[in-house]
């Protein structure tokens, strides 16, 4: 049997409308440590196994409820907000979610490759 999990040194709670990934990013930068370090100190995997390379985390798509458990305990941010964080909840409106592989269909929606922001956002700038 495991003891307690451990917390992270820093509270930092999650902007509205943060992503996962960006606030995790950022608790990194307030602990003025390695994303991956905070990533391996929430058990989240810092590289894909299939590929063996960086790339998108499949759990900015769709995180297990053991991943959001894990994230929950260590930062003190309920499970629910961690989940509402992740892609999963743009499923069937701006993405699909394909849960059996974890990722975004890349044809589909705003899940094709190119730019990852809003045509009309980018418009508003020009």
């Amino acid at each position: 049997m495991s003891g307690p999990r451990r917390t992270l040194p820093i509270r930092w709670a999650p902007q509205p409308g943060e992503a996962l990934d960006s606030w995790l990013e950022a608790v990194a930068a307030r602990l003025n440590c390695p994303f991956t370090d905070v990533l391996s100190a929430l058990g989240l995997p810092t590289r894909d196994p299939v590929m063996a390379a960086l790339v998108q985390p499949r759990w900015t798509v769709l995180a297990t409820d053991g991943e959001l458990t894990a994230i929950s305990e260590a930062t003190g941010i309920d499970a629910g907000v961690l989940a509402r964080m992740t892609l999963e909840r743009f499923d069937g409106h701006a993405v699909v979610v394909l849960p059996r592989q974890w990722r975004v269909h890349r044809q589909l929606l705003w899940g094709r490759s190119g730019s990852r922001f809003c045509p009309a956002c980018l418009e508003e700038n020009r």
